[in-house]
């Protein structure tokens, strides 16, 4: 309803010229940065589960170890995988989200004549 709404635009003196839509928020180099940032962060997510499920299965198979030295081992590397694991799907998170972030659009009132922006809250 609101979106349908049609302002006068300041800038021309033409009434009902402004019309509701979405910009970039960012020009179009930031934009690419955040794709850049965006696609290895799916990767690193995929990554990170790909890690995680296969300590998960080693960790199981090496459970039922008949020494105390293979054990421990297993136990070590269990550790090692799930640290790595979180930390590759963490920094993979916090780079998708930042990317994510430069890829929003903002919601502004634009004339159709001359091309004047004004900002909605």
């Amino acid at each position: 309803m609101i979106d349908n709404l049609r302002l006068d635009c300041n800038a021309c003196k033409t009434t009902s010229a402004m019309m509701a839509t979405k910009l970039p928020k960012f020009s179009g180099v930031v934009r690419v940065i955040g794709v850049i940032l965006l696609i290895p962060s799916f990767l690193g997510l995929g990554f990170a589960a790909l890690v995680f499920l296969s300590t998960v299965l080693v960790s199981a198979e090496h459970a039922s170890a008949s020494s105390d030295t293979a054990q421990a081992g297993a136990a070590v590397a269990s550790v090692i995988g799930f640290g790595f694991s979180l930390f590759v799907g963490a920094v993979s998170l916090i780079s998708g989200l930042l990317g994510w972030l430069l890829l929003l659009n903002r919601r502004v009132y634009r004339c159709l004549r001359c091309g004047f922006v004004f900002d909605r809250a």
